[in-house]
């Protein structure tokens, strides 16, 4: 199981966050997924000239979770997990010097426990980083 991040980086600031519309659009058409139920993690590499190593957007899907509660809810227990476990996938990226842009969606139940979803975002970063590093090696 990965270990919590590094004190000093468990965070999830303004500038850690996707916004851009274009940006989120590029990545459902040309972006790589790597899937670990419940989580489908849809990566695309990006641009150095971005001010954060990973520029993230979390979405729950409402067909899977039907009220707006249920979905915040969700949102927000998955913004915590990635908060607190997104350290191994700053490192790494930092120590390659890249950058990435990444969507996660949630494809799970609308009731899943915290204890649930940090512990498969954790095995869904590792993942990532791992489908990276083979992508590094094959360009």
């Amino acid at each position: 199981m990965t270990a919590l991040a590094p004190y000093g980086k468990q965070s999830f600031k303004k500038v850690e966050r996707l916004k851009s519309s274009k940006a989120i659009e590029k990545l459902f058409e040309k972006g790589t997924s790597v899937s670990e139920y419940p989580f489908k993690f849809i990566w695309l590499p990006a641009d150095a000239s971005q001010p954060s190593p990973v520029q993230t957007c979390i979405a729950v899907p409402k067909r899977k979770v039907r009220f707006a509660n249920g979905r915040n809810l969700i949102k927000r227990r998955i913004k915590e997990s990635f908060r607190r476990r997104n350290g191994l996938l700053y490192e790494y990226l930092a120590a390659q010097q890249k950058h990435i842009t990444l969507m996660v969606l949630y494809n799970g139940q609308p009731d899943m426990e915290f204890v649930k979803i940090d512990a498969a975002l954790a095995r869904g970063l590792e993942k990532l980083a791992k489908q990276h590093a083979q992508h590094q090696a094959n360009t």
